[in-house]
């Protein structure tokens, strides 16, 4: 049975009130020491992306995200050392290039391009997998058509 706050004893309520300023005064000291802000709020990156990606109508690269994630709306920082490591990771890196994302790897990464192109690339190859199959069935079937005649012929 939970007890309501206004049934504890004196001693319980400052117990309880006790373990919850020592957890806030820990959490504080926690929150202070985190360098890498964000403007996110309680939002994932994943759903700020797939914001921005339906109203772009397209991806986002995750690099812009970052930025856009760890700016102001007046295009200030949030924090000087968000600067500095977005300025460090530019400069060791360097500039990004078409196509491809830092620090993804070097596999296959997902990209703000159109998978359009791959697309019909594959329905091609496929349709000219296709139609030379035919072309082959279509020749095994007449073999077999004139070979059936043939031995209609011999019956006769």
């Amino acid at each position: 049975m939970v007890m309501s706050p206004m049934m504890m004893g004196p001693m319980m309520m400052s117990l309880v009130m006790m373990t919850l300023v020592i957890k806030s005064e820990k959490n504080k000291d926690l929150c202070s020491k985190q360098d890498d802000l964000h403007t996110t709020g309680s939002c994932s990156y994943v759903v700020h992306a797939a914001k921005k990606a339906k109203t772009n109508g397209c991806p986002v690269v995750f690099s812009v995200l970052y930025q856009i994630l760890h700016t102001h709306k007046d295009g200030s920082v949030v924090n000087p050392v968000v600067k500095a490591k977005m300025m460090m990771f530019a400069k060791v890196i360097g500039k990004e290039h078409k196509g491809r994302i830092r620090g993804v790897g070097f596999g296959p990464n997902p990209s703000g391009r159109s998978s359009k192109s791959a697309l019909t690339a594959i329905k091609i190859h496929s349709s000219q997998a296709r139609d030379n199959e035919v072309a082959q069935l279509k020749a095994s079937m007449t073999t077999v058509e004139e070979k059936l005649a043939s031995f209609d012929e011999m019956k006769e």
